[in-house]
């Protein structure tokens, strides 16, 4: 292992009984490839191990770390409860970024968590899967694919799907970049107002064998309407690492994800998309990114 590469870990996993030797040696070799400052394993609310670059020499700031990435594990256990309304699946990979920190909890197996910690999220959502999905392959469980597919072109003119759940008067942007294959959904929400919102929900019979339309339009839509007090509890509970303001939430689910960005700047406007096909996870969030200026 790189000596660069500091590992530490709780009393119940220092011996080689425990377990957690390959586990140890999954992790180091997804980290030693940068992009992740600090890597943490947890196990029932549970700190286990965790590798870190350049925090060693500071106890306090491994500690801020570790309890700031078991905040995150209590919350993505909240967020998995909160969306179960939707029927897509389990929460499986959560990512929250700020100006000057990103962190990214995945999901190994029930009661078992991946937490990463950067100063960007350019790279540690992939480095942070991509130890999550090394982990679980000791398990001999397969790989969800979180995140989607990351190589997928981004076509410039999507074909656009049926659109309908029209509240006030969707900008262009909605209108055109909405589809039935990558982004089925955007809405911009506004303090005090109602939701202005396009959906290519008509279309997707297959998503839809389990729950009525309406019902995921209500169910995004009473997310959104708390959607201020979620990004100020982050906040909140990230406060000994992540100083900004949360500017990007995704909630990565079996069956696609929900998005949030919150642009710093912006009036007042927070910007939802959501994706029903976890093949396209990270496609739909960079078309999002194209109406992010129409909120």
């Amino acid at each position: 292992m790189n000596s660069t590469v500091d590992v530490r870990r709780a009393p119940h996993a220092e011996s080689p009984e425990s377990g957690y030797d390959a586990l140890i040696e999954a992790c180091a070799a997804v980290f030693e490839r940068g992009g992740i400052d600090y890597l943490a394993h947890f196990g029932n609310g549970l700190f286990n191990v965790s590798l870190s670059r350049d925090l060693a020499a500071s106890p306090d700031a491994l500690s801020m770390y570790e309890l700031s990435c078991r905040q995150l594990v209590i919350l993505t256990e909240r967020y998995d409860r909160l969306l179960q309304g939707l029927h897509m699946g389990d929460l499986m990979h959560l990512v929250v970024a700020s100006p000057d920190r990103a962190l990214v909890c995945c999901r190994i197996r029930p009661g078992q968590y991946l937490v990463g910690v950067s100063a960007a999220d350019d790279q540690l959502d992939r480095r942070v899967c991509d130890a999550a999905v090394a982990v679980r392959a000791i398990y001999h469980l397969p790989d969800e694919m979180m995140g989607g597919r990351r190589d997928l072109p981004l076509d410039d003119d999507p074909t656009p799907g049926i659109r309908l759940h029209r509240g006030g008067d969707p900008p262009e942007a909605f209108l055109r970049l909405v589809n039935g294959q990558d982004l089925h959904y955007a809405g911009c929400f506004r303090q005090g107002g109602r939701p202005c919102a396009v959906d290519a929900f008509p279309e997707l019979g297959t998503w839809f064998s389990d729950i009525a339309r309406e019902t995921r339009r209500e169910i995004i839509e009473q997310f959104g309407r708390t959607l201020r007090q979620e990004l100020a509890h982050l906040c909140h509970a990230l406060r000994l690492v992540m100083e900004g303001p949360v500017e990007r939430l995704v909630l990565d689910v079996q069956e696609g994800a929900l998005y949030v960005l919150a642009p710093a700047g912006a009036d007042g406007g927070l910007l939802v998309g959501l994706t029903l096909d976890q093949y396209e996870v990270d496609r739909a969030e960079r078309r999002l990114r194209r109406v992010l200026d129409s909120c």
